[in-house]
């Protein structure tokens, strides 16, 4: 018994309807799949403050995740009677949730005195972003802990 298959070249029209319904699939996956992150941190994320390097910076560390992968570089300025942080800029490697909680920090630092600044916590963080994924919380972690080890080494170098 000979069985032939016929190959037919699919229409135009049924290219389009799969590729449709191949990205509509697509789209509802990602939908499904996508972490959902509030208001406040996509700004921070597409618009992070204090982004950059400080020239003459008192001090710079760089922390990173093991896990993750996410680095950050931090460095700070601070008024030398004061022990205000007069600057403090960042620049990340990482994840959107690495850069908004990095860019959140600074914010909060910035003005505050050493002392004030050591007492910022990750949850802290998390909650001035409308909160975070249970899954990146250790991003608020890494931020916070860069300001800190900062602050340590301005404080061993003074």
């Amino acid at each position: 018994m000979v069985l032939s298959v016929r190959r037919t070249q699919p229409s135009t029209t049924n290219i389009i309807k799969l590729k449709n319904e191949l990205t509509l699939s697509a789209l509802t996956i990602i939908k499904k799949m996508a972490l959902k992150y509030t208001d406040k941190v996509m700004d921070h994320f597409l618009h992070p403050r204090n982004l950059g390097e400080i020239e003459n910076a008192d001090a710079k560390v760089i922390e990173g995740n093991i896990r993750c992968g996410d680095q950050i570089q931090m460095q700070i300025k601070v008024d030398k009677e004061t022990k205000v942080i007069e600057d403090v800029k960042f620049k990340s490697f990482g994840c959107a949730s690495n850069i908004a909680t990095a860019s959140a920090v600074t914010e909060l630092a910035k003005g505050k005195t050493i002392e004030e600044a050591k007492k910022i916590k990750w949850k802290q963080i998390s909650d001035l972003l409308g909160g975070l994924p249970a899954i990146k919380n250790h991003c608020s972690v890494l931020a916070v802990e860069t300001l800190h080890k900062a602050i340590k080494k301005y404080e061993e170098e003074k």
